[in-house]
């Protein structure tokens, strides 16, 4: 709650940059009734996940029923929740069906994961190979979406190899990637990148053409890095 009343305090001087805060279900209900308070029309509350149903006996789910008036947006598919979790293709498929249906905006995540030859950990994956998983991915994910509705979607290119590693894909890396992501989606949808992103290379990929922001986690916990960030998306 803090680290949230930091950044509403500072956003009310910084106006330029859209930004939006997904926390985890507890903090949803608080926050959004701080927001409220004088409430900014450049930051946003997102949720996490939601459930791949509407309603019904499904114990420790949150649907996109519940949180409608709450949030605005909704991350779906983040390599999380597919790597331990075990989502599929289908039900972030359900998932992001159900969001639009509420009139919540989805941040789809898609982005390659390759285990290292011989481990279980995560590897750089080899070029020839990284296209197929993402588009894969997200031809799953928006199969039987109306093309009109497609519009609503952002979509965050996250490489699981650059998650939580401190080693974040190259911008020149990220603009391949993107574009082959936009032959699928068009050019007026959001993409934005994900993977350990900071203050120090934010710049770098909001720089690149077809880049529109960027899906941050670890470096957004410290206020001050936070702050810093959003100040530097605010000049460029």
């Amino acid at each position: 709650m803090i680290l949230a009343q930091q950044i509403k305090h500072y956003l009310e001087e910084e106006s330029g940059v859209e930004v939006v805060i997904c926390p985890p279900f507890p903090f949803i209900f608080p926050l959004a009734d701080l927001f409220s308070h004088q409430p900014l029309n450049h930051l946003f509350l997102g949720a996490q996940n939601i459930a791949p149903w509407e309603e019904g006996a499904y114990t420790g789910e949150v649907s996109a029923k519940q949180l409608k008036g709450l949030v605005k947006y909704v991350i779906i598919g983040h390599s999380e929740r597919r790597r331990f979790f075990g989502e599929k293709n289908q039900q972030i498929n359900q998932k992001l069906k159900i969001a639009l249906e509420y009139n919540l905006k989805p941040i789809l995540a898609v982005g390659e994961y390759y285990k290292t030859e011989g481990s279980q950990s995560r590897g750089r994956p080899r070029k020839e190979e990284e296209a197929g998983d993402i588009i894969k991915q997200l031809h799953a994910a928006l199969e039987g979406v109306p093309a009109a509705n497609i519009r609503n979607i952002i979509i965050a290119y996250e490489p699981v190899w650059a998650i939580g590693t401190g080693e974040a894909a190259s911008p020149a890396y990220t603009l391949t990637q993107v574009a082959r992501l936009r032959k699928v989606v068009g050019g007026e949808i959001k993409v934005l990148y994900g993977g350990s992103v900071n203050s120090k290379n934010i710049a770098a990929f909001l720089k690149q053409a077809g880049v529109d922001g960027v899906l941050a986690a670890t470096s957004t916990l410290k206020a001050k890095e936070f702050m810093e960030m959003v100040r530097i998306a605010n000049v460029i």
